[in-house]
């Protein structure tokens, strides 16, 4: 059996069906309002949002997507910093501008939130294209062997009983 290389970023089918989900959204989106309302205003409101609503299906996907890269590499820090800054300097002020500035209705909220989760995405993005995984392969390699010997890392708890469990079993 060949060995796969690794990649550097989520799998080109992932995002194929990101984009076909946000499709999906803005294609039909009458019908997913059916899910919560029977409403016509409301239906007619769902599908005045349709795009903004689409792309942020999308791109909270895609942040979600990405985010699992580095957080697998043990970059949860990053991947705090990312959301924070994705949340703090894209969504709150995309919303408050879109609202302010622009329309005071769920088209301005969504696209502001869109604008948000977008800026996260490259965020998240550009952390995983810049990555050395070769760097973060071998941490990895490091932290699964004791002292190099090549065994698996054996962690004492000070909870032993100190009963034997195959007796128990």
């Amino acid at each position: 059996m060949a060995r796969q290389q690794p990649t550097a970023g989520p799998p080109r089918h992932a995002l194929a069906v990101l984009l076909a989900l946000a499709v999906v959204v803005f294609t039909i989106p009458r019908s997913l309002g059916k899910i919560f309302t029977d409403d016509p205003k409301l239906l007619d409101t769902f599908e005045h949002i349709r795009l903004p609503l689409a792309t942020t299906v999308f791109f909270m996907n895609s942040a979600v997507l990405f985010e699992r890269i580095p957080m697998a590499m043990g970059r949860t820090r990053a991947v705090f910093v990312m959301g924070v800054l994705g949340s703090w300097a894209g969504q709150v002020p995309g919303v408050v501008l879109c609202v302010k500035y622009w329309k005071r209705d769920l088209m301005a909220v969504y696209t502001g939130v869109s604008l948000g989760y977008a800026l996260l995405t490259l965020l998240l993005g550009g952390l995983v294209l810049s990555t050395d995984f070769a760097k973060y392969a071998k941490e990895a390699l490091d932290r699964s062997e004791v002292n190099g010997a090549g065994g698996p890392t054996t962690i004492n708890s000070s909870a032993d009983d100190g009963g034997d469990d195959e007796a128990a079993a």
